[in-house]
C-alpha cells in the first residue's frame, strides 16, 4: 500500500442500511465492512474542487475501487497470486477449437484499437544491437512488451512480443551490457495504482526472438525497476523489488530489496542494508558513468510505521553500501546519474506525495545541494510541487548524455533545465496549454537516444512521446503510439446498426474514444479526464452518452459528433461509477448510494435529474434494464454486498424493489446481471477473489444454482449469452475470456476463449442484437471485436422443462434453449390430454403446457433455420393435476381421481382412517370426510365433505322408496309409504354440501313429490328424506 493510503485516518460512515434486521445476515455484516472501509468513505471532491484539479484523473482512487471490488472477503484483501495457476491453464488451452465462439481458434479475436492512443509505459530501451538506433523496445504496465523497426517512421508500427505471458505488467528493461543480445524485462507496479502485480522477470538470450522466465524471480512481485551492470567482465543483475502489504497481509515481503545475481538470473542475493527487520525497499536504480551503482530507496511497509525511504546509497562493487545522502522524511527517491560525468548525481525526493526536494551533488556525493523546484504555469499545480500531489505515481528524472548541467524531469508536466536545476523551463503541457506543446500527463521515463542531447523518448499514461529537438529551448514533440495498443478501458458500447464499424469506450486518463473504422485504426476522443461507462442509444443513436467519475456525464444529440452537453454530479457515486441505459424510454440509472438510484429521465430530450429511493444497503456496483419490459423499466441492481435486486416501474413515481437475494448467493461484489431468455433467467457473476463467482436462476431469483464448475478462482468482470445458444455463455475475466458451453450442467465446463486476445483484464462485454457482433473491453490492450455469434449453422435442438415431474394444476413452461437462433419451433405431445394456455401455441418458442391427466407425456420440439433443422425428445412425468372431489353414491364415498400409480388416504374429521387407500370406502360415521391422492411426484387433498349435516340411512326399512328417473334431466320423483303418518322434509345437497333444494311434507299416509331440478347444473347430488325421526339418503346424477 502506498502512504497516501496508509497516512489518511477513517472517515465517517457514508452509508447505513435502512432495511430492519432482526439479525444480521452474512450479506449486512458484509455491507457494513465495506460501507465502512476507508477507502469507501474518501470525501468527494466538490465541483470547485474538481474543476481546480489542472489534470482530471485519480489513479489512487482507481486502484482503492478495484481493490475493494476484487478483495477475498475471507482475508480482506485481493490474492492476485492465485493467477499464476490461470495463465498456464490459459497457454495449455490456447490451441484448443471451439467453432463458433469469440476467441476459439478458428474465430479468434480481431484488434480493434486504438493505434494512436497508448498507455502508462514505465519502460523504454533502444536496442543495442541496432547501431542506428532506430529499433526500440517499450513495456506497459498492463499490456505488455512491444518493440518498433523504425521509430523515426512513422508508419512503422508497434509489435507486441507475446501477449500470453504468465504476466504482462513491463515495468523494466535492461540490456547485459557484456552481451547485446541478453535483454531482461521485470514485471508488477509497485507504486499503489494496482493494476498488475507481477510474477518475476523474463529473459532473452537471442535478442528478443524468444523469451523465458527466469523461475528464482517468481515471488519478486513489484519490481521498481532492474539494471544490469558489467561486473568483471559478466553481466550482474540489479532488480529493485519492492513488498506491499494491506491489514498485516504482506506480498512479495521475504523478497524486498535490491536482489543481485552474477549468475544470468539462476539465482538472486538480497545486497542492501537493513532498516528494521528486513532491507531497505529500493526505487530505482542507476549506474554512474564510472559504473558505480547508486540506489534510491522508499518506504518499506514490513512494519506498522512505514519507513526507510528518502535515502541514496552507492556502492563500487554491489556488495558493500554507504549513505550518501539522506532526507528527513522523505519517501521515495528517483536518481539520475550525469553520463559524462560520474561526479554528477541528481536526487528527486517526495515525501507525503509531493516533491519535497531537488538535490544534486558535483562531488560524487561528498556534498549535496538543494536546486530549485520546477513551476508549473497552470495554476492548478501548486509552485511548489510539479507534481500535484501524485509524487508516488508520476516522477522521473534525466540528464543529457553530453552535458552534466541539463537535466529533464518530469511529473504532470516536463521541463528542463541547462544550468543544474538553479532554475527550469516547462516544455510541455497535458492538454497544450499556455503555449506549451501536448503531451500527455503523468510522466514515468525519460530515456535518451545512445550519445545523442537531441533526440529523448519520454513514457507517460498516454504512451510514448519523442522528441528530435531536445537540445532546443522549446522541443516539439510526437506522439509514437502507431499500433501501441496498451490503452486500459473500463467499458465500451457498440452501434446499434449492423455491420457499422462505431464504438465508445471509456479509458483511464485517456477520456472516451470514439472509433469509427474497421480493423486497427486511431480514434477520436470525445470526452477528457478519466472515461467510464458509455452508451449509444440502440432506438437512436443520435444519443449517445460517456461518464467521467462518479455521476458525472456528457451527451450527445448528434451521433457523437460532439459531446457539449454536460450532466454533472460529483459528490455521488463511485469512482468509475455502474451505470446503465434504457433504450427504449431514453433514461439513464446509475449507482447514487445504499439508499438510492440516481436516474436522469428524458436524455433525448431536456435531460432532468430525478434520483429515487432504493434501500439496497451498500452502494451498487452494477445495473442492468431488463429488454423485455418496454413500455416502464425494470432495473436489476447488484451490489457492494452481494444482494441482488429487482426494481419494476424504476422509471415512475412509485418504483418497486425487490431482494431477490437468497442465502445461497455469496458475499462479495456483483460485476454482472446477464437477462438470457425471458427476466426469469438470471446469469449473476461476482468480481472477488474467494468465492463462486458465477450463479444462475430460471425462477427469477428464487433459487440460484452456482456454475463454477471447474473455473479458476480469479475476478469475473462481465457475462453473456450466446443468443445463438443460451446454453452457451462467455465471461470476461482478469485473465480475458472464458467460455462454457453447458452452463445448464450442474458443473459447467469453462476454457479460455482469448485466441487473439491477451492475459489481460477484459472489463466488458457488448453484443449488437442486429448481427450479434460482439465487443471486448480490456484494460491494458484496448478494444477487441468478434463476429463468431454472428454465423448462424444448422441448430441444435435443446429444451428444458419448468419442473419435472409435474404437479398441480399448474402450467409449467418448455424453455427453448437450441442454438444457432432457430426461426421457427413445433411441439407435439402425446398423449394428447393436455392444452397450451396462456395465448401459447404449438408453434411458440417457449410455449406453456397444462397437463389434464397424469401419467408420462412425451415432448417434442423441432426446431428449425435456413441451415436446416434437429429435433429434441424428452419425457415428462405428470402427478395429480387437479383438486380430487368426494361424491357419495348409497352407503359409500367416492374419489373422482382414478389412475394407475396414484394412492389413496382417506382421512375423517382430520384423523387418518387405517387402511383406507382406496379410491373408495364405505360410510360409517356422520362426520366430515377428505381424501389425499399421492403420485411419484406430488399429492393433493380434496375439498371436505361434509356428512355430519347430511347423516347416513336409518328408515326402518326401503321398501317402497322410488326416486326416478336417476339420472335425471329436469324433473325428480320421489314416492315413500309414511305409516305413521308424520310430517318430514325433503332436502337436496351438492358435492360441497350445500342445500340445493328443500321442502317440509305432509303428514299423510304416502309422501310424493315432483321436484324440479332443470336449472342445477350437471353433476352429482344427494337427496335426504326426513320422515320423524328417521332418515334416507341416496345419490342423484343430473344429466
Amino acid at each position: 500500500m502506498k502512504k497516501l493510503l496508509l497516512s489518511l485516518g477513517l472517515a465517517v460512515l457514508l452509508f447505513a442500511l435502512v432495511v430492519p434486521f432482526t439479525k444480521k445476515d452474512k450479506h449486512e455484516k458484509y455491507a457494513e465492512f465495506i460501507n465502512n472501509h476507508e477507502y469507501s468513505t474518501r470525501e468527494h471532491l466538490t465541483p470547485e474542487q474538481i474543476k481546480a484539479i489542472p489534470k482530471e484523473d485519480r489513479p489512487d482512487l482507481a486502484m482503492e475501487q478495484n481493490f475493494l471490488l476484487t478483495l477475498d472477503p475471507a482475508l480482506g484483501h485481493p490474492a492476485p497470486e492465485r493467477l499464476l495457476s490461470v495463465y498456464q491453464q490459459v497457454s495449455n488451452a490456447r490451441n484448443n477449437p471451439i467453432p463458433g465462439t469469440p476467441g476459439a481458434s478458428t474465430n479468434p479475436w480481431i484488434e480493434r484499437g486504438p493505434s494512436n492512443v497508448g498507455g502508462r509505459t514505465r519502460a523504454i530501451m533502444f536496442d543495442p544491437n541496432d547501431v542506428t538506433h532506430k529499433k526500440v523496445w517499450v513495456g506497459s504496465v498492463t499490456g505488455g512488451l512491444w518493440y518498433n523497426n523504425d521509430i523515426t517512421n512513422f508508419n512503422s508500427n508497434w509489435i507486441a512480443v507475446n501477449d500470453f505471458w504468465d504476466n504482462i505488467a513491463i515495468t523494466a528493461i535492461a540490456a547485459d551490457p557484456t552481451n547485446s543480445s541478453t535483454f531482461y524485462v521485470a514485471t508488477g507496479e509497485g507504486w499503489g495504482t494496482g493494476s498488475s502485480r507481477g510474477a518475476g522477470v523474463w529473459k532473452t538470450t537471442d535478442a528478443g526472438n524468444t523469451w523465458t522466465h527466469l523461475p528464482s524471480t517468481s515471488s519478486f512481485y513489484y519490481i521498481n525497476d532492474l539494471v544490469v551492470r558489467e561486473e568483471n567482465g559478466n553481466g550482474t543483475i540489479y532488480a529493485a523489488v519492492q513488498g506491499m502489504s494491506y491489514n498485516s497481509q504482506f506480498h512479495g515481503i521475504a523478497d524486498e530489496g535490491l536482489q543481485r545475481s552474477i549468475d544470468g538470473g539462476q539465482t538472486f542475493t538480497q545486497v542492501l542494508p537493513n532498516v528494521g527487520s528486513g532491507p531497505y525497499a529500493p526505487a530505482d536504480i542507476e549506474i554512474a558513468a564510472n559504473n558505480s551503482i547508486w540506489v534510491g530507496t522508499t518506504n518499506s511497509f514490513r512494519s506498522v510505521i512505514p519507513q526507510g525511504g528518502g535515502k541514496v546509497f552507492y556502492s563500487n562493487n554491489g556488495t558493500s553500501w554507504a549513505v550518501s545522502y539522506s532526507q528527513s522524511g522523505g519517501e521515495r527517491v528517483e536518481l539520475a546519474c550525469a553520463p559524462s560525468d560520474s561526479n554528477y548525481v541528481y536526487a528527486l525526493i517526495e515525501s507525503s506525495n509531493q516533491v519535497e526536494a531537488i538535490v544534486k551533488t558535483t562531488d560524487y556525493g561528498t556534498n549535496w545541494t538543494n536546486v530549485s523546484e520546477p513551476d508549473d504555469a497552470d495554476r492548478g499545480i501548486d509552485s511548489d510541487d510539479f507534481s500535484r500531489g501524485q509524487a508516488w505515481y508520476d516522477l522521473t528524472l534525466a540528464v543529457d548524455p553530453n552535458d552534466p548541467d541539463v537535466v529533464f524531469t518530469g511529473a504532470i508536466d516536463l521541463f528542463k533545465t541547462t544550468n543544474g536545476g538553479n532554475n527550469w523551463d516547462q516544455i510541455s503541457h497535458w492538454y497544450g496549454g499556455f503555449g506549451y506543446p501536448d503531451v500527455h500527463a503523468d510522466q514515468h521515463v525519460i530515456v535518451f537516444k545512445p550519445g545523442s542531447s537531441s533526440e529523448v523518448l519520454f513514457g507517460n499514461d498516454g504512451g510514448l512521446y519523442r522528441s528530435t529537438n531536445a537540445q532546443s529551448f522549446s522541443p516539439s514533440f510526437t506522439n509514437l503510439n502507431r499500433g501501441y495498443n496498451v490503452t486500459q478501458f473500463y467499458a465500451g458500447a457498440i452501434h446499434p446498426s449492423s455491420g457499422t464499424n462505431y464504438f465508445l469506450a471509456g479509458a483511464q486518463d485517456n477520456g472516451s474514444q470514439q472509433f469509427t473504422s474497421a480493423g486497427i485504426n486511431s480514434t477520436n476522443e470525445v470526452t477528457g479526464g478519466d472515461g467510464g461507462y458509455c452508451f449509444i442509444d440502440q432506438t437512436n443513436p443520435q444519443i449517445q452518452v460517456t461518464s467521467y467519475v462518479y455521476n458525472s456525464y456528457w451527451r450527445s444529440t448528434d451521433g457523437g459528433a460532439s459531446f457539449s452537453s454536460r450532466i454533472q454530479n460529483e459528490t455521488t457515486g463511485s469512482f468509475i461509477n455502474p451505470t446503465d441505459y434504457d433504450d427504449n424510454l431514453h433514461i439513464l440509472y446509475s449507482n447514487l448510494s445504499g439508499a438510492s438510484i440516481n436516474r436522469i429521465l428524458d436524455m433525448d430530450g431536456n435531460p432532468d435529474i430525478s434520483p429515487f429511493r432504493a434501500f439496497i444497503g451498500s452502494p451498487a456496483t452494477h445495473l442492468r434494464v431488463s429488454p423485455y419490459t418496454t413500455t416502464s423499466t425494470t432495473l436489476f441492481v447488484g451490489t457492494t454486498a452481494g444482494r441482488v435486486y429487482k426494481i419494476t416501474n424504476a422509471d415512475g413515481s412509485s418504483p418497486t424493489l425487490t431482494n431477490i437475494t437468497t442465502s445461497d448467493l455469496p458475499i462479495g461484489s456483483v460485476s454482472c446481471i446477464e437477462i438470457g431468455s425471458s427476466e426469469n433467467e438470471l446469469l449473476v457473476t461476482y468480481s472477488n477473489y474467494g468465492v463462486n463467482s458465477v450463479w444462475y436462476t430460471n425462477d427469477g431469483g428464487a433459487n440460484w444454482t452456482s456454475k463454477e464448475g471447474d473455473l479458476p478462482d480469479m475476478p469475473v468482470r462481465w457475462s453473456l449469452f450466446n443468443p445463438n445458444n443460451r446454453n452457451e455463455v462467455l465471461l470476461a475475466t482478469e485473465v480475458g475470456v472464458w467460455r462454457c458451453s453447458n452452463i445448464n450442467s450442474p458443473n459447467p465446463s469453462w476454457t479460455p476463449s482469448t485466441s487473439g486476445l491477451a492475459n489481460v483484464r477484459t472489463s466488458m462485454l457488448q453484443m449488437r442484437d442486429s448481427d450479434n457482433e460482439v465487443i471486448a473491453a480490456t484494460y491494458g490492450r484496448g478494444l477487441f471485436s468478434s463476429s463468431a455469434f454472428s454465423s448462424i449453422s444448422s441448430p441444435d435442438a435443446d429444451f428444458t422443462p419448468s419442473s419435472n415431474p409435474v404437479c398441480g394444476n399448474s402450467p409449467i413452461t418448455l424453455s427453448d434453449h437450441s442454438s444457432s437462433a432457430p426461426t421457427s419451433w413445433q411441439w407435439t405431445i402425446t398423449p394428447n390430454t393436455y392444452s397450451f394456455v396462456n395465448g401459447t401455441s404449438a408453434s411458440s418458442t417457449n410455449p406453456q403446457v397444462l397437463f389434464n391427466t397424469s401419467g408420462n407425456y412425451k415432448v417434442k420440439l423441432v426446431v428449425t433455420n435456413t441451415m436446416g433443422s434437429d429435433s429434441s425428445i424428452q419425457n415428462i412425468t405428470a402427478g395429480v393435476y387437479s383438486p380430487p372431489v368426494i361424491t357419495a353414491l348409497d352407503d359409500q364415498l367416492f374419489c373422482s381421481s382414478r389412475g394407475a400409480g396414484l394412492t389413496y388416504q382417506w382421512y375423517e374429521n382430520g384423523v387418518l382412517i387405517p387402511n383406507a387407500n382406496w379410491y373408495v370406502i364405505n360410510i360409517t360415521n356422520n362426520a366430515v370426510y377428505t381424501v389425499t391422492v399421492s403420485s411419484s411426484s406430488c399429492s393433493e387433498t380434496s375439498p371436505p365433505f361434509d356428512l355430519q349435516n347430511i347423516g347416513l340411512n336409518d328408515l326402518a326399512t326401503e321398501a317402497g322408496i322410488k326416486i326416478y328417473p336417476n339420472p335425471l334431466t329436469d324433473k325428480l320423483n320421489v314416492q315413500l309409504p309414511n305409516p305413521s303418518g308424520e310430517n318430514g322434509s325433503i332436502r337436496i345437497f351438492n358435492m360441497q354440501g350445500k342445500v340445493v333444494f328443500q321442502k317440509n311434507t305432509e303428514a299423510s299416509k304416502i309422501v310424493e313429490e315432483t321436484i324440479s331440478l332443470g336449472h342445477l347444473p350437471k353433476g352429482q347430488y344427494l337427496i335426504k328424506i326426513n320422515i320423524g325421526n328417521q332418515s334416507y339418503s341416496k345419490s342423484i346424477s343430473k344429466a
